[in-house]
């Protein structure tokens, strides 16, 4: 596997596909703008035979770059309710597909989807990275979660069957989404539906802002999963795209967050940091929301938006 090295990051850059070993190109190279955790610079390449999109240089202590608000979500353990409202969207697009059944939420959070769907009928499962996450979930919401950081091995040591698995803006956190999506393959029951939500390199917004682009998230997005090969890998894995699209609601979100997230890296500001960074902060973000709407027509054309859900089925 071909490598070389890149300045201010402790791995080397992986130049072969790591999916399929095929040569690559650059796509763009930055620092984490999101959370300027600090200022590694981190490279994404593109596959040329198969069309997967990685982070080349991940950093070994990955789990450093997982600060500010990705976890410590003190508000949503004390009361998820605010919460439920924005997650009704997925609920609805899992019930168009299957009745209640035997669920499995793939990265789930804190849980606010875990729990719509536990109180529409389903029996929920859950596997996800943090261990203060997975105990919310077990001891709190009387959810089974299991923590790890690779459920494809979860699922092929428990061989447990589900009617749906989700994956709602996980995938992309994960080195081998192919095997991912592999083992979802084999433990869906017959008609079972595998749903995922992911960033969409090939945006218009991607392509506008560079490097720049704030749901590169680099470095905790370690796959940047082109529509071409997500189709592709689930079809090799057995499955069978039902449908695909950039204008879900949650979809549709993410476009109008890109604007004001991409003004709160440029001028470095946050709102945690109090004083003027606030005040900028609460100006990025209500400057980049209207810059957003006159965004919207070229945003909200299907496939070019900055996000899409796709669902897939396995033949029943």
């Amino acid at each position: 596997m071909g490598e070389d090295s890149v300045d201010g990051c402790e791995k080397p850059m992986i130049l072969q596909c790591p999916c399929c070993g095929g040569n690559t190109r650059s796509v763009t190279s930055a620092p984490d703008r999101n959370w300027r955790v600090d200022d590694s610079i981190f490279a994404i390449r593109r596959c040329v035979a198969c069309d997967f999109s990685y982070t080349a240089n991940p950093p070994v202590e990955l789990g450093k770059y997982y600060t500010g608000g990705h976890y410590s979500r003190d508000d949503m353990a004390r009361d998820l309710t605010p919460y439920l409202a924005g997650e009704r969207y997925k609920l609805d697009i899992v019930r168009a597909c299957v009745i209640p059944g035997d669920l499995l939420e793939i990265g789930p959070s804190m849980g606010a989807f875990c729990q719509l769907a536990k109180s529409d009928g389903f029996r929920v499962s859950a596997i996800e990275l943090d261990a203060g996450c997975v105990d919310f979930l077990n001891t709190k919401m009387g959810i089974r979660a299991v923590q790890s950081g690779n459920p494809e091995i979860v699922m092929d040591t428990e061989q447990r069957q589900y009617d749906v698995i989700t994956m709602w803006h996980s995938l992309e956190h994960m080195a081998r989404p192919w095997d991912v999506v592999a083992a979802c393959a084999r433990w869906l029951k017959p008609d079972g539906v595998l749903v995922i939500a992911v960033p969409n390199p090939d945006s218009v917004q991607a392509r506008w802002m560079g490097s720049r682009w704030p749901h590169y998230d680099l470095p905790r997005h370690l796959s940047h999963i082109t529509i071409p090969w997500l189709t592709s890998t689930a079809l090799a894995s057995g499955l069978v795209r039902e449908s695909l699209t950039t204008r879900d609601p949650g979809s549709l979100s993410v476009n109008t967050q890109s604007i004001p997230l991409w003004l709160l890296g440029a001028f470095k500001v946050s709102a945690d940091k109090g004083g003027l960074s606030r005040v900028m902060a609460s100006f990025c973000w209500r400057t980049g929301r209207l810059l957003a709407r006159f965004a919207a027509p070229f945003d909200a054309t299907e496939g070019k938006g900055a996000a899409y859900t796709a669902i897939f089925r396995r033949a029943g």
